[in-house]
Order: structure tokens, then C-alpha cells, then sequence
């Protein structure tokens, strides 16, 4: 096997990687000065009075720097988890007993805390904490906030990750751990960076197990990109030297040669002389392969001497037997094959590894076949090929495992993609269904809108044309009285006129009458004549003003043959049966008209005012209450007979006849107006 295989397992790597403690310091924030008696007069009342000041002054500030969360207790123990992540723990189980009175966020943020000090200690994650972890990646994926919101989602996500990777769950592991990076905001400049380095670890950790050593070697890029960017120079080199293991694993010796010789020259500067000398051992192997043994054997005289990875005996730290094989390959290089057989059979002997052991074999048989010791050669061979045939089945299964897991999850995927495009369709199918039911609502309520709007124009210019047709029916009664006194008082005249005359005939005859009374009596008479003459007149315009007015009435109720009401329909009423309960309650006050009173006389009104019940209740959507009032009215009853018959109070009469002339015949005035256009129509 190659030395840079050994190298990744020799090297001082945790995955789990701690940051080093960090120094507390207190300040003083508070400076005494005293002043002597002498400087200030200061009385025990003072005295008593600064310190009730101070001791409130310290109530007030230890309320405000106290936290009532059992979290807000702990304080920093989110940064105790990166340095002492055992002495975390501790802390949180203390308040593991208060998890009850947490509220969500500082559950979740406790569990979160609590895993994530569970993962640094290296405790073994099992099905307990994924279940547990999921909980908390779907709150910090739906609590987005400033504190613990994207970097929580991050965390979560990882250590989700970290407990599908105990577990052997490989894909799960990568999912989540992808899941992660994209949790992270990249440009921000608080952005966890040390975090990210480490998932991206961990993907490469998984890709080596899967011998895929291309995926291994851009997440260990990755990984040191970011180590480098946090400032974390441990886990940068780190990363650096497991980029250049896999580089020897891939056969590539000259970048692995380039980057150990720049680790080296590093840890130099840093005073590690053993871990610049492990660099440079690391390089001896792939100096071998390129024919440079010059170089190789500095390169192991380096390992050897400041490394610290052997005894004084001059063997090897358990652990580290490969580079036995490294040196057995020198040797036969340079001939030397009784030293390269002492240190092939030294590697045999003491490692425990499988792959070391193999190589070992391997070894032994070039070396017999160099000597042309052809039994040596078949012996070694088929050991090395049994147990390599070994170790490829036992690897062989476990990616056959990790396959099978993988191809689980993948129908697993495909079933969960199948339930979440249904579900999606399902959701679409809704969606458009609310559109549609928006839309038509939408029209509906536009129509109707429509529809009343219409209807209301068509009311309001019906009640315009009603009140016309009150206000030409108010003025032909008005001018039909007009024409009562003035044909009386043509009468009048032309019987004083007949009168005069005669008497004037009778002064005539009697001779003893003088002329002077002649005169005056046909001055009165041609006075009353030109009088009756400018009476006629009026009369004449006044009949055709009349004869005008009926003919706009006539034609007003022969487009509304309803509101034509037949003359004897408020007499019937008033004077019908259905009216009796009304009438005797009005002159004795005792027995209120019952509901089926009304009902007859509702009913009766129908019969009697079809037209009546039409306007107010199909065109106006009168209420029942001001249908009655309005009922009333008709019937000529007084405000207080209505206050009585309804059980109202005068004002409210007063005031819904008032909003009834505004809303029927969209006009103010008084509630006085309402009855007279009422009863004018009807």
C-alpha cells in the first residue's frame, strides 16, 4: 500500500475539530470616589438616602441583566461548546428538567445546543437524535432570523447530517449536509466559515469511504478554502495534507510532492520541526516511484530523525508500520534486497492493518522474484492475492451496502417525489379552484352590483316621476279649489250685476230719482261686469292648466296602472273589518292589535293598494316596521295614534318619517312632508 494511505490515518485530524480556549476578562465599570466630611457636610440622613439610592441602582441592574429562560442562565455556553464541549454538556443537563417551561424557540435553540455538544464529545448519534435534529431543522427552516436563524439552519442541518453518517444512512448523510451549505449566506461577512469547513470534511470523509476519490478531493478543497478564510491555520494545513494524500492515492506524486514540501516549509515557520518532518516523510514513497532517490532518502532521514515517531530501539510508534514498506521499496531500489526482506517481513510481523499486510506480500513477492526464487514468489502471491481477495469482499460489501442504501433512498426519493408532485398537483387543482371560485365570486358581485345599481337608478327616477306626479296632482286640487271660488265669486258678480240692473230699471220708472243715482248704479255695474269679465278670464286659463294636469296624471297612471287606486280604497280601508282592532284600541287604549290583526290588515291593503305594497316593500325593500308606519299613515292616524298602535317613542316616529322622505322620495324636509307626498300619491 502506499504511504500517503497511512499518512491520512497517521495524521492528526479530528472531525469533530475544537477551537482553542478563550481568555475572560472582567473589567471594573465602576468608579467610587469618596469626598471627606470636611470637603461636604454629609448627615446620617444622607448617608441613608445614598444608600437606598445605591441598593436600588443594583436591584435595578441585576433585573435588567437577568434572563428568565433557563437558557438566558447558562450565558455563553454556546461558546463553552467549542472549547470545553464536556463542561457544555454538563450544563445542560443541569436544566434538562426545565425543557416544560421552555417556550418553542429556546427548545429547539436547547436541543440544538445540547446535539451539537453531544457531537463534539464524540458521542455516537443515533435514531434518537436524527428524529430530534429533524424537528429542529424544520423550525430554524421556517424561523428565519438574526439570531440563530440561518447560521441554527446551518448547525441543524449538519449535525442532522452528522447523526445519518453514525448511523451508515451515506446518502442521507450527503443530502443533509448539502442542505446545510445552502443554508449558509456566503456573502455574509458574519457567516460561519469554520462551520462550513467542516461539512465540507465530512462530505469528503464519506466520498473516501466510498472510494471516490475525485468528490473526496474537491470537498477537502473546499474545506481548506474556508478553513483559510475563518483564519483557522491548524485545520487549513490539515485539510492541505489530506488534499495531497489523495493525490498520492490518485497517483499524482508531483502534486503531492509540491504541496507536502509547502506544508513543511509551513510547519517550519511555525516551530514544528515533527510535523515538517511527517510532511517530508510523506514524500519519500512518491520520490521513489519518480526514480529521485537521492531525494527519497533525505526525505526518510528527516522522518526519522525529527519526526518523534520512533523508539530509541529505532522501530516505529504502533500504528505506523507501512513505513516499513516504504523503506523495503527503497532498498530493493538500490539493490540492497537483504535490508528491503528485513523490513517487508518487519511489516508483515507487526501490522495489524490489512492494506499493510497486502503490501507487505506484495512486496516480498517482487523481492523473490528479483532473487528468482520462484516458490517464494507463488507462496507470497497467493497470500497476497487471498487476502486481497479478502479485503476487496469485505469492501466489497460495504459498498454494496452503501449502494443498497443509496438505491433506498433513491426509490425513497422517487416515492417521496411521486407523494410531492401529487400533493403539488393537489394543491394546483385547489389553487385554480379558488381562482375560479374568486372569479366568479367576482362577477357575482359585480352583477349584482350592477343590478342594483339599475335598479336604484330605475327607483330614483320612479320617484322622481312619483313626486312630479304628487306635486301635479297636489296643484290640480289646489287649482280645481281655485276654480270652485272663482266660479262662486263670478256668481256673485253677475247676480249683483242683475241685481243693479233692475234696480237701475226701477230708478228709471220712478221719475222722482235723480241722475246723479243713475250714474252711480251703472258705474257699479260696469264695474261688477269688468269684474266677472278678468274672473272668466282666470277661469279660462285655469281650465287649461286643469285640463293639462289631468291629462299628465292620466298618463302618468296609464304607464303605472299599479299607483292607480281606485276612489273608494282608503274609505274601504278605514271603514273595512281589518281596521275595527286598530280603531278600537285608538278610542279605548287597552288591547294592542295582535300579529294576525296586522296580517288582515296588510292583507286588505294588498287588495285594496296593490300599487301601495309594490313601491314601498318590491321597489324601496322597506322594513316591515316602516311598511306599518308608512300603513298608518295612509290611514291618516296621528303621529302619537302611530307612537301607540308600535310601541315607539314620538321622536324615533318623527325621525323615520324624516329618513323615509329622504329615501323614498330623495328629498329632506319635515316629517310632516313624508304623510302630505304619501297620501298625495296614493
Amino acid at each position: 500500500m502506499l504511504l500517503a494511505e497511512s499518512s491520512r490515518k497517521s495524521c492528526v485530524f479530528h472531525r469533530k475539530a475544537v477551537s482553542l480556549p478563550t481568555e475572560i476578562y472582567i473589567h471594573d465599570l465602576l468608579n467610587v470616589e469618596t469626598m471627606s466630611n470636611e470637603r461636604r457636610h454629609i448627615t446620617p440622613t444622607h448617608r441613608i438616602g445614598h444608600h437606598i439610592a445605591a441598593v436600588a441602582i443594583i436591584l435595578i441592574a441585576l433585573a435588567a441583566c437577568h434572563d428568565p429562560s433557563p437558557l438566558g442562565r447558562l450565558g455563553g455556553v454556546d461558546s463553552l461548546i467549542n472549547s470545553r464541549p464536556d463542561s457544555a454538556l454538563t450544563l445542560l443537563n443541569s436544566i434538562a428538567q426545565d425543557t416544560a417551561e421552555m417556550s418553542r424557540r429556546d427548545l429547539m435553540r436547547y436541543y440544538l445546543l445540547r446535539t451539537n455538544a453531544e457531537n463534539k464529545c464524540d458521542t455516537v448519534l443515533t435514531a434518537r437524535h436524527a428524529a430530534l435534529m429533524r424537528r429542529v431543522c424544520d423550525y430554524y427552516d421556517r424561523h428565519s432570523s438574526p439570531r440563530g436563524g440561518r447560521e441554527g439552519a446551518m448547525l441543524a442541518h449538519y449535525l442532522l447530517g452528522r447523526c445519518y453518517d453514525d448511523m451508515g444512512e451515506a446518502p442521507l448523510a450527503l443530502e443533509e449536509f448539502h442542505n446545510a451549505e445552502n443554508a449558509a449566506d456566503t456573502t455574509d461577512i458574519d457567516c460561519d466559515f469554520h462551520q462550513l469547513s467542516l461539512i465540507h470534511s465530512q462530505c469528503g470523509s464519506i466520498y473516501s469511504s466510498l472510494y471516490m476519490l475525485r468528490q473526496d478531493l474537491e470537498e477537502l478543497k473546499k474545506a481548506a478554502h474556508y478553513a483559510k478564510l475563518c483564519n483557522d491555520t491548524i485545520s487549513y494545513l490539515t485539510y492541505e495534507d489530506l488534499i495531497a494524500n489523495v493525490y498520492g492515492n490518485l497517483g499524482i506524486h508531483d502534486s503531492l510532492i509540491l504541496i507536502k514540501q509547502k506544508l513543511s516549509i509551513q510547519f517550519k515557520q511555525m516551530g514544528r520541526k515533527d510535523l515538517s518532518a511527517i510532511s517530508t516523510g510523506s514524500c519519500a514513497y512518491a520520490f521513489i516511484q519518480k526514480g529521485k532517490l537521492k531525494e527519497a532518502k533525505k526525505c526518510m532521514d528527516e522522518y526519522e530523525k525529527e519526526s518523534g515517531m520512533f523508539f530509541a530501539n529505532g522501530d516505529i510508534r504502533p500504528g505506523h508500520e507501512i513505513y516499513y514498506f516504504t523503506k523495503g521499496v527503497f532498498y530493493m531500489a538500490v539493490d540492497r534486497l537483504d535490508s528491503a526482506e528485513l523490513f517487508f517481513r518487519k511489516n508483515l510481523a507487526l501490522s495489524r492493518n490489512s492494506n499493510a499486510r497486502i503490501s507487505a506480500m506484495q512486496g516480498l513477492s517482487d523481492l523473490y522474484r528479483k532473487k528468482n526464487n520462484n516458490d517464494s514468489v507463488a507462496k507470497y502471491s497467493t497470500l497476497c492475492y487471498e487476502l486481497n481477495d479478502s479485503v476487496y469482499k469485505e469492501s466489497e460489501v460495504k459498498v454494496l451496502l452503501s449502494l443498497k442504501a443509496s438505491f433506498d433512498y433513491s426509490r425513497l426519493q422517487k416515492s417521496e417525489a411521486k407523494k410531492q408532485e401529487q400533493l403539488e398537483k393537489e394543491q394546483q387543482r385547489k389553487r385554480v379552484l379558488l381562482l375560479i371560485a374568486i372569479v366568479i365570486i367576482l362577477l357575482s358581485s359585480f352583477i349584482i352590483q350592477k343590478i342594483w345599481k339599475n335598479r336604484r337608478l330605475r327607483i330614483d327616477e320612479l320617484n322622481e316621476q312619483l313626486l312630479q306626479y304628487a306635486h301635479d296632482k297636489q296643484d290640480l286640487q289646489e287649482k280645481t279649489k281655485e276654480m270652485e271660488v272663482l266660479r262662486l265669486a263670478v256668481g256673485n258678480l253677475k247676480r249683483e250685476s242683475l241685481r243693479l240692473k233692475k234696480q237701475s230699471d226701477n230708478l228709471r220708472k220712478d221719475r222722482e230719482a235723480t241722475s246723479k243715482e243713475n250714474r252711480d248704479l251703472a258705474h257699479k255695474n260696469k264695474e261688477s261686469l269688468l269684474h266677472a269679465d278678468a274672473l272668466q278670464k282666470i277661469i279660462d286659463k285655469n281650465e287649461l292648466v286643469i285640463e293639462n294636469l289631468t291629462k299628465k296624471i292620466l298618463q302618468y297612471e296609464a304607464d303605472n296602472p299599479l299607483f292607480k287606486v281606485r276612489s273608494s280604497s282608503l274609505n274601504s280601508l278605514a271603514n273595512s273589518d281589518a281596521f275595527i282592532p286598530f280603531a278600537e284600541y285608538l278610542r279605548n287604549r287597552k288591547v294592542i292589535p295582535s300579529i294576525k290583526d296586522w296580517n288582515c290588515l296588510l292583507e286588505k291593503v294588498q287588495d285594496e293598494m296593490p300599487g301601495f305594497k309594490t313601491f314601498l316593500l318590491d321597489r324601496n325593500r322597506l322594513k316591515m316596521e316602516d311598511y306599518k308606519l308608512c300603513v298608518l299613515v295612509m290611514l291618516n292616524c296621528s303621529p302619537s295614534d302611530i307612537c301607540s298602535i308600535l310601541n315607539m317613542h314620538f321622536p324615533h316616529v318623527s325621525k323615520t318619517r324624516k329618513k323615509l322622505l329622504r329615501e323614498v322620495f330623495n328629498k329632506d324636509g319635515k316629517p310632516e312632508e313624508f304623510d302630505e307626498t304619501l297620501r298625495t300619491i296614493f
